[in-house]
């Protein structure tokens, strides 16, 4: 019997028993591809899936969300990609790519007969074919100065050469020095110094090339890439990505990428709506299902479980993703870091998982703002905050506000996406309250205004998460690297939303950056964020994990940490009226 069978019954088992599960990612993807593996390849159809909420601005640089990353990173390609199996990276754009012995120097070599998607921005309406030089432009924009740029931080940064200068002159005819035309389709990109991460920066959905008519037509409203679909349609309930049909990849046996004729995006709010629509079949994979919902679906519907071959997948996946409190340190009351530490040590993060959260998490936040997650990267070295009422009061008092006298009125403001957002919220207002007698204010905004007041510290504290833009914990501690925060106070930060600025941090973050040795520099990463942590410019809630359900005639879509996806390779069978069998357990 196969093993990924075995799973998925151990898997059901598990959940009926109210057991836990092993958390291994590599063995539930197994699951799907195994299972696909007797399944015939079938070309077309359409895949219908979801997102609690979409923002219109999908431009590779201004992206600041998951869920739009999620359609972007179909329309847009980069240099290279993820494989969602690994997350390893893999050929895109540039179908190799060479490294000097210095390891600064990376020369990528551009595939010929990659074209943009066909668009009035180009001449007769036909998409142009894509050049080393739109790498470049891509690259100097990314570089520009610009209030709706997110990726330069990110990507550019003290990591390419000249970027830091060319942000400053915001000159897009201006040399950048770190990057050089060879030929049509060759480019040589030269940093800073040695950069572990700089391929996983550059499969990173900000690196996405763009066209410079379509940024110059539209600007940050384009939606030109060369993916492999092409955003067709789009309104208040669902979006429609159609198929490219000059996309430039194949898979190993010649077929043309993407196999899918369509995906539509549906936007809906609500988890219980969402498995609503999963048990319609108006979607065919839900990603985020409350644990109790799981349970019960699995309860009402064993039989499409446990069936040969089943009608449903169900897979477990822990994330590269954090819940936290952002907190305003640089305006009062919270640029008082004893109230912040106070505000950690009242929180009762394990009442948020097992009553909020229904124990639908990784684990509670008691740690790094770092999930544990990452190889190596020991995040319970990390001394972070228990619940402690007592030695809340006792912050409290050394900030000035013994028993939450004289303190101001404090607002929290969150998306107002899904019920679990707004339950959370509820539950610190009343955690702080009854703890501390602050007096907190909630409230809930769009996806989109939540970001913009972020980006401006809007708001005393803001209920937010972060999943990583690449593999590595940089992607999560770049969010308090000090030197990328602007001085005005009126200019956007990001990914520094809270503007949190300690030397030494930055001096530990900068020598890990530089340092070669994993050990080593996963030991420095951890000394700047236990410095982090000691500031508090954030609490930590928990950590994320996901339930993933996929109808079993949804073949190669892998469920992997950083819910990254890539619906080029998924395909669709036609459903089957499974037959009953013995099946084994262990």
């Amino acid at each position: 019997m196969k093993k990924g069978k075995i799973l998925i019954l151990s898997f059901v088992t598990a959940l009926l028993a109210g057991c836990g599960v092993d958390n291994n990612t590599s063995d539930t993807a197994a699951d799907n591809e195994n299972i696909e593996t007797s399944n015939k390849l079938q070309l077309g159809g359409e895949l219908h899936v979801s997102e609690m909420e979409l923002n219109p601005i999908i431009d590779p640089i201004a992206l600041v969300d998951a869920h739009t990353e999620h359609v972007s990173s179909q329309i847009f390609d980069g240099l290279v990609a993820y494989d969602p199996k690994d997350l390893s990276i893999k050929p895109a754009v540039a179908e190799s790519w060479d490294v000097s012995e210095d390891g600064k120097t990376y020369t990528f070599h551009i595939r010929k007969g990659v074209y943009f998607h066909d668009d009035v921005c180009f001449e007769n309406g036909k998409g142009r074919e894509l050049t080393a030089n739109d790498v470049l432009y891509t690259l100097k924009r990314i570089c520009f100065n610009d209030p709706e740029n997110s990726a330069f931080s990110v990507v550019a940064k003290d990591v390419i050469v000249g970027a830091n200068d060319f942000y400053k002159k915001s000159d897009m005819d201006a040399d950048l020095e770190g990057v050089k035309l060879i030929d049509d389709y060759t480019i040589q990109i030269t940093l800073e110094k040695p950069n572990d991460n700089i391929l996983n920066l550059l499969a990173a959905s900000y690196s996405g090339i763009v066209a410079k008519e379509a940024v110059e037509m539209y600007g940050h409203q384009q939606i030109v890439g060369c993916g492999p679909f092409i955003l067709a349609d789009r309104n208040e309930e669902h979006w429609v990505l159609e198929k490219n049909p000059n996309y430039y990849l194949k898979d190993d046996k010649g077929n043309q990428l993407p196999y899918l004729d369509k995906v539509i995006v549906n936007i809906i709010p609500s988890k219980q709506e969402d498995l609503k629509q999963f048990n319609n079949d108006a979607i065919d994979i839900l990603v985020g299902l409350p644990a109790s919902s799981v349970k019960k679906m699995v309860q009402e519907n064993i039989e499409g479980f446990e069936n040969k071959p089943p009608k449903y997948i169900l897979e477990r996946v822990p994330l590269m993703a954090t819940h936290y409190l952002e907190f305003n340190i640089i305006d009062k009351p919270l640029d008082n870091k004893y109230l912040r530490q106070a505000i950690n040590y009242a929180i009762n993060r394990e009442k948020i998982v097992s009553d909020i959260l229904k124990g639908e998490a990784y684990g509670e936040g008691y740690h790094g703002i770092t999930p544990p997650a990452f190889n190596g990267y020991k995040t319970n070295s990390i001394v972070g905050y228990n619940f402690n009422p007592e030695r809340a009061k006792e912050l409290l008092a050394k900030a000035g506000y013994p028993d939450g006298k004289g303190a101001p009125k404090i607002k929290l403001e969150l998306n107002r996406g899904g019920a679990k957002n707004i339950a959370i919220a509820l539950e610190v207002q009343k955690q702080l309250q009854s703890v501390l007698n602050l007096n907190i204010e909630t409230e809930a905004v769009s996806l989109a205004q939540k970001i913009k007041d972020e980006k401006l510290m809007r708001s005393e504290i803001f209920q937010t998460a972060w999943i990583a833009d690449y593999p590595d914990p940089t992607s999560f501690l770049i969010m308090f690297y000090g030197k990328i925060v602007p001085k005005d106070r009126n200019t956007p930060s990001y990914p520094n939303y809270s503007r949190y600025q300690n030397p030494k941090f930055d001096e530990l973050f900068e020598k890990a950056q530089n340092t070669k040795d994993k050990k080593e520099r996963y030991k420095l990463l951890l000394q700047a964020e236990q410095i982090m942590i000691e500031d508090a410019p954030v609490a930590v809630l928990y950590y994320d994990e996901r339930f993933v359900l996929i109808k079993s005639n949804v073949h190669q879509f892998f469920p992997n940490p950083m819910d990254y996806r890539d619906y080029a390779i998924v395909y669709k069978t036609e459903k089957v009226s499974p037959k009953k069998e013995n099946v084994e357990t262990h």
